[in-house]
């Protein structure tokens, strides 16, 4: 996924906890970018640290009828929330076509996060891509603007300079506090990776010898891994 990303996940850790700031949300432009992945290894980073820290995913769709769970502006319910691996804590909400406009509310939001969940030291929002919003997601700027930072990720290769700039403008322009960006290499692989890739699957079933010496040759050959990246 992302170049050395435990590292990566520790300098935000640090850089945010330095800045005092407690509310991290991550979205991205477009939809498919790793914002899942980067939200769940920043929580997961924080809590192996030993800070209390709540994963909200927000990500999900919303569902027609009745839905169960947290509504901003109402007591979080003690089953809403189930912990994980190093003490990490996750609410996965599903809200309903009625209370998606209660996660719109910046103000409910807010205290939400100022009162209700006051006891986690950190909190990361895993939030749908701006370009989600007028589809059957919450819209991510109402919880982008209640969190006191947003980190916007980008896939190497794929995301374009002018998605990235107008989603950072629209952020922007409500007040959201626009911290950094965060590029994700999922789908990128250093020339070493792809000559092993071409080694193994053109000559690894006639010659699987040569093709291993080849693909373990091309891993080992440090310029290769460090100087080529190609967007696969």
């Amino acid at each position: 996924m992302i170049d050395d990303w435990s590292r990566t996940a520790e300098q935000l850790m640090l850089a945010t906890i330095e800045s005092k700031i407690r509310v991290v949300a991550v979205t991205s432009p477009i939809s498919g970018a790793g914002v899942t992945t980067v939200a769940r290894g920043l929580a997961a980073t924080f809590a192996r640290a030993g800070r209390a820290t709540l994963l909200i995913d927000l990500s999900g769709t919303v569902h027609e009828g009745n839905q169960q769970g947290w509504r901003p502006g109402e007591p979080v319910p003690a089953d809403a929330i189930k912990m994980g691996e190093n003490g990490l804590a996750v609410m996965t909400v599903v809200p309903s076509a009625s209370s998606r406009a209660l996660f719109g509310n910046v103000a409910l939001l807010t205290q939400a996060f100022q009162t209700d969940l006051a006891t986690y030291a950190s909190i990361i929002l895993d939030l749908p891509a701006i370009d989600d919003a007028a589809r059957d997601t919450l819209n991510p700027v109402a919880a982008a603007r209640a969190a006191d930072a947003v980190f916007l990720v980008g896939l190497t290769g794929l995301t374009l300079r002018g998605e990235m700039t107008d989603a950072s403008q629209k952020l922007r322009q409500v007040g959201a506090n626009v911290t950094g960006v965060i590029l994700n290499d999922q789908y990128c692989a250093t020339l070493g990776e792809e000559i092993a890739d071409v080694s193994y699957t053109r000559l690894g079933r006639f010659f699987p010898g040569v093709a291993h010496w080849l693909a373990q040759k091309a891993l080992s050959i440090r310029f290769f891994g460090e100087n080529f990246r190609i967007v696969r």
